[in-house]
């Protein structure tokens, strides 16, 4: 595989935290701004990444940058344990947090960086935090979407309180 400079290595990390704390990618400028350097920079290095593949973009669509799976396995290579160390640290004195955890969630954890390059305890249980938020709601909406009766009760449970709500509109306006 073609190595990273460390520059172009910096714009996918940037990249993938931007999109793990907005749930949207980064624009040219945003990345530019976190960066110190002028949109121009970021397009050079971009177009690299994109030669190189481990960017995508649709170049008519705003906010449309997406690591590829060729980042998830550089990634891979290079971060372990040891790049920050505080996660087994928390993990160890709070194995609950990261309860049923896949081997997914704990690399998308020790590919997080902090202000000089680790994290702090703190910074590791709100990062897990977030990432057993996030957990939970797509196994809500994935139940939701697989189980039909599930699914029919929370429609039932949507038009009753619906009506309710219309009900107690029109019993407030009359009594004025």
């Amino acid at each position: 595989m073609e190595s990273l400079t460390k520059k172009q290595e910096r714009v996918c990390r940037i990249i993938s935290q931007y999109k793990l704390e907005n749930e949207i990618p980064p624009t040219i400028a945003e990345i530019g701004q976190t960066m110190g350097v002028t949109s121009k920079a970021i397009r050079q290095h971009l177009g690299y990444l994109r030669d190189k593949g481990y960017v995508q973009s649709d170049f008519n669509a705003a906010r449309s940058l997406k690591l590829t799976d060729k980042w998830r396995q550089h990634i891979s290579r290079t971060v372990n344990k040891k790049s920050n160390p505080n996660v087994a640290v928390v993990a160890e004195e709070q194995p609950e947090v990261f309860s049923g955890w896949s081997d997914a969630e704990w690399e998308q954890l020790r590919s997080i960086r902090g202000v000089g390059g680790t994290m702090t305890k703190d910074e590791v249980v709100e990062q897990a935090s977030r990432i057993n938020e996030n957990r939970e709601a797509f196994q809500i909406v994935e139940d939701l979407l697989t189980a039909e009766s599930t699914r029919e009760r929370l429609l039932r449970s949507i038009r009753r309180l619906a009506k309710e709500i219309d009900a107690g509109t029109y019993i407030t306006k009359r009594k004025r």
